[in-house]
């Protein structure tokens, strides 16, 4: 090797320095246009320059190449090769060798120069291109190593100290460069990844909004979690409290020629659903050949072996479970945590679409009634209904006296409760004047609870009051209360979910009202449903293929009612009874 004597000009440092803050710039912007590879090469032309002093332009002198490094594997990434300075039609087919500078390098862990080890030549690749001297550095932040930079000079002429010293500031930022844009990457990644699940989830919401009954959105259900997820097979067991059994209610991958869907299974510990209904938390399993799992595992009636299995449960208002969506496939390790967030979020959606069907079911119901059942028979359905759809043990319904004083309508059997409250300085009186929902955390230490000890025998906990509001109406009708027997937190969607129903209900008992006065006019059960058909705008023909009579009979019908109102025209008809539902 010659010696390190040689007449070269010195180094020009006010363009090191100045590639040097270049390349800090852009590593400040990585991620806002400006790319990590961009960076990069303006450090491997950096590099170059800084072992080129007093080389005129356009002469091959050195070459400098990064190659990316990732510790956790212990392998260098592929395709991440940056290079400058390469002499034209040179080989770029110098990968790190098991045996080379570069695996000792990072074995090392500092920087090591070619002519001071023994035992290691350069890359023929880098030879051949006619490298006579090599100085691998490696680009370390945090004593993590990210990459090597590799610096070759054509001369036989050792690296001198400032030559070095400059080397080191440009592997310094193309560490940071690398970490940097990594990290950069990892965000760009992982927002990208939340944009999707989002937009998978928006679809999903839309789709479950569309849903008409219950079938349908538990098999809709099912659908989203098998695409958000890319599995194959699933169920979705519901349960049933009445049986405390977990039933399929919806299945995918069944067999061709299966002709059930599985016998439903106990609320216990006994099956992989099961485990996750009495735990409340979902349960991601890598491999089925488990042995624990394996002991519980209740197969699918599917076509195929299953190997993994992805559940979780559906949890209602109070903490009730609705029931498990189910999703497995024939390959171990199959699903992510990734997978098991956005299963847990379609779960949440799937609680309030079902909540809003069955809603729709009850206030159906409570319409249904309104011709057959009398007041009292009305408000005990609504309590119960309501009772039902918040997982609530016990509920009562009070209206509104003409002496300000709330009387107590109905009320669950065994539960004792005051007859008559004030209007203006009670609890329950407080939700009817602020016309809104209010919630009471513990009953048994509220101060405006007139029967704290009432509370305390009956174990009434925290409570939620509803006014029963008619919209359109300036007066409430009363206000319904649910009482827990535990610490509850109502939701926003509770409080939205009871103010429907409670808007519902006030219309029923207002109208069922109306109908307890047109019954005074001695109208027939028939010329009662006539009646109801005129309000909605039926002609008599329509009237009549409802009713599954001929034209001429509803016509007999409607003179009747006529006669009975004291009108005789179909306007004054639907005014005058419109006028005794409303009073």
């Amino acid at each position: 090797m010659s010696s390190g004597k040689h007449s070269s000009e010195p180094l020009n440092l006010v363009d090191i320095l100045a590639t040097l803050n270049e390349i800090g710039a852009r590593i400040s912007r990585l991620g806002m246009g400006d790319d990590l590879r961009t960076t990069l090469q303006l450090v491997v032309e950096g590099a170059v320059q800084a072992v080129s002093a007093g080389v005129p332009p356009g002469t091959p002198h050195a070459s400098a190449v990064i190659w990316m490094y990732d510790e956790a594997s212990r392998t260098f990434v592929p395709d991440s090769r940056v290079s400058a300075g390469e002499p034209e039609h040179a080989s770029t087919d110098d990968f790190p060798r098991p045996d080379g500078l570069g695996w000792r390098t990072i074995q090392y862990r500092r920087r090591l120069i070619s002519y001071e080890q023994v035992g290691v030549d350069i890359h023929p690749a880098k030879r051949s291109a006619g490298a006579q001297v090599l100085v691998c550095t490696p680009l370390m932040v945090g004593g993590e190593i990210v990459g090597l930079l590799y610096v070759y000079r054509l001369e036989d002429r050792p690296f001198d100290e400032v030559e070095l010293l400059a080397l080191d500031n440009f592997a310094n930022l193309a560490a940071m460069a690398i970490y940097h844009g990594r990290k950069v990457g990892g965000l760009s990644r992982e927002l990208a990844r939340r944009v999707s699940e989002l937009e998978k989830l928006e679809r999903a919401s839309q789709m479950l909004s569309s849903c008409s009954n219950l079938e349908q959105i538990l098999q809709e259900i099912l659908s989203i979690g098998l695409d958000i997820t890319a599995a194959q097979y699933g169920s979705f067991e519901l349960y049933d409290p009445a049986q405390g059994m977990l039933t399929i209610r919806a299945l995918a991958g069944r067999k061709g020629d299966q002709p059930d869907v599985g016998r439903p299974l106990p609320l216990d510990e006994r099956s992989v659903v099961g485990w996750v209904a009495v735990n409340k938390k979902s349960l991601l399993i890598a491999d089925l050949h488990d042995p624990h799992w394996r002991a519980i595992y209740q197969p699918l009636p599917a076509d195929r072996e299953m190997r993994s299995e992805l559940a979780v449960p559906l949890i209602g208002p109070g903490g009730r479970v609705e029931g498990v969506l189910n999703l497995e496939s024939p390959l171990p390790n199959a699903f992510t945590p990734a997978d098991c967030r956005l299963l847990e979020t379609l779960a949440a959606q799937a609680v309030v679409a079902i909540q809003e069907i069955r809603l729709l079911d009850v206030i159906h119901e409570i319409g249904e009634m309104l011709l057959t059942a009398d007041e009292d028979q009305l408000f005990e359905l609504i309590v119960d209904r309501a009772c039902r759809l918040m997982n609530m043990p016990v509920g009562a319904i009070w209206t509104l006296a003409e002496d300000d004083m709330l009387v107590l309508r109905q009320s669950p059997p065994g539960y004792r409760r005051a007859d008559r409250l004030p209007l203006d300085s009670s609890l329950t009186g407080l939700a009817v004047r602020l016309r809104r929902p209010i919630t009471v955390d513990d009953l048994r230490q509220h101060p405006a609870f007139h029967r704290r000890d009432l509370a305390v025998a009956q174990n009434w906990v925290s409570a939620i009051i509803v006014p029963l509001l008619v919209p359109g109406k300036a007066g409430p009708l009363g206000c319904f209360s649910l009482y827990a027997d535990h610490l509850r937190d109502f939701s926003a969607w509770d409080k939205k979910l009871l103010t429907i129903l409670a808007n519902q209900a006030a219309i029923a008992i207002q109208t069922a009202r109306g109908v307890a006065r047109l019954k005074a006019h001695n109208l027939s059960e028939r010329e009662e449903e006539v009646l109801a058909l005129l309000i909605q705008g039926y002609t008599n023909k329509q009237i009549a293929e409802v009713l599954t009579v001929t034209v001429n009979t509803v016509k007999k019908h409607v003179q009747s009612i006529f006669t009975k109102l004291n009108v005789d025209n179909r306007a004054a008809a639907v005014a005058k009874a419109l006028q005794d539902m409303d009073r």
